[in-house]
């Protein structure tokens, strides 16, 4: 990754697989990538995912968390955003999930217009709904078809 950052006139962002701050340090190191794209659910939460942005933040490297996890990540991702000075985009997978993944949160992450508003209740800003997840059972076939032919179009549910 470092050499391919080297290369590219294109800034490089990475460090959605890593599971770790010493995997952001070695990179952080090299002073070759500007974009780190920590994911809070494989780091071990936002305490977490926020030391690494204090790393990044020491490098100049700003972040932009990874965000495919579903609508309790996108939430958690949002608050990290809000609390740390070198945040720079927030990715965002969840209009390609399942419809009902929306359902299993209330007062999930909305974009609008571009921009997405910071909650002000307590905590991620969202509840749990219960009676909806109860309906969908956790199945190892779940996950995103980042894999099957066409998704990389990034059409919505409804084919847009």
């Amino acid at each position: 990754m470092v050499e391919v950052a080297r290369r590219s006139p294109v800034p490089i962002a990475t460090g959605e697989s890593f599971s770790n701050k010493q995997q952001f340090a070695e990179l952080l190191k090299e002073n070759a990538v500007s974009i780190m794209q920590p994911e809070p659910l494989n780091l071990g939460g936002l305490f977490a995912t926020r030391k690494i942005a204090n790393m990044a933040d020491a490098h100049y490297a700003m972040i932009a968390p990874h965000s495919a996890q579903g609508p309790v990540c996108s939430a958690a991702c949002v608050q990290l955003n809000a609390s740390i000075p070198n945040f720079f985009i927030h990715e965002i997978f969840d209009e390609f999930n399942e419809p009902w993944e929306k359902d299993i949160v209330i007062g999930g992450v909305e974009l609008k217009d571009g921009y997405i508003d910071i909650p002000q209740r307590p905590g991620l800003g969202i509840d749990l709904n219960i009676e909806e997840i109860l309906k969908h059972p956790y199945q190892q076939e779940n996950y995103l078809p980042l894999f099957k032919p066409g998704w990389e179009l990034r059409r919505t549910q409804t084919g847009e």
